[in-house]
């Protein structure tokens, strides 16, 4: 065996213990916690919108696969329609501990779209965005096109009231190096941050996105964000 499977079967070893201590401990006290209703997060009716929501999978089967491998605690997929523009905004929630943040990497646009046919093109950055007094960096922005359909892109990965900087590739298609480096940073954030909160959030539009900022359902997604980022938390405890 080369040097280079050995430290990355050491890293991940460790990686795993410590993520277990983590996830065991979380695991309890996730019990006393109840994650609120995803869709009550997003606005139900905004002035001058249509908004309708839709089923997160074409399919109870299909849904069945999709909660099964993102095992979120909630999740909501909202259309708002006004004129010819519409914007789709995806929200999945976990509460602290529930699921790695690699595992959502794993299932961003940049991987699960252009595995399913989707031709990807990343689009300059956007400027941040102050909500509520809070920064809100948009680190995604992409052009999505398959037959018949092209969008425009934005999004976040929150774990712990932080950006996650996914890198929306999976281990396959990387090479051993990379791979080392991640296992380090993986041991390094296991070991010294407590899980957090995380949420996934997709906003597409059939317009250009950058001329749409301004709108309604993007603004009150940049506003969710911007609650999260400050530190406030999708949850109750138990009675």
């Amino acid at each position: 065996m080369s040097l280079g499977k050995i430290i990355f079967a050491a890293l991940t070893m460790i990686m795993l213990v410590a993520i277990g201590f983590q996830v065991f401990g979380m695991a309890s006290r996730r019990k006393h916690l109840v994650a609120m209703d995803a869709a009550d997060l997003l606005p139900k009716a905004l002035p001058g919108w249509t908004v309708e929501d839709r089923p997160i999978a074409e399919s109870p089967d299909m849904l069945k696969t999709v909660e099964g491998v993102l095992n979120y605690d909630s999740a909501v997929f909202r259309i708002y329609k006004k004129g010819g523009v519409q914007i789709a905004v995806y929200l999945a929630y976990w509460l602290p501990g529930k699921i790695d943040p690699e595992l959502v990497d794993a299932h961003t646009p940049d991987i699960c779209w252009v595995d399913n046919g989707w031709q990807k093109t990343d689009l300059p950055s956007l400027p941040v965005q102050t909500i509520g007094g809070v920064s809100v960096a948009i680190p995604n922005h992409r052009r999505f096109t398959i037959t018949g359909q092209d969008l425009t892109v934005l999004f976040w990965q929150i774990s712990g009231h932080r950006i996650r900087h996914s890198e929306s590739i999976s281990e396959a298609r990387t090479s051993a190096g990379r791979l080392i480096i991640r296992r380090i940073q993986r041991v390094w954030e296991a070991i010294t941050t407590p899980p957090g909160q995380q949420l996934f959030l997709r906003i597409s539009c059939n317009h250009s996105i950058e001329e749409n900022l301004d709108s309604s359902p993007i603004h009150a997604g940049l506003e969710l964000l911007s609650r999260s980022l400050s530190g406030e938390n999708f949850y109750t405890f138990k009675k």
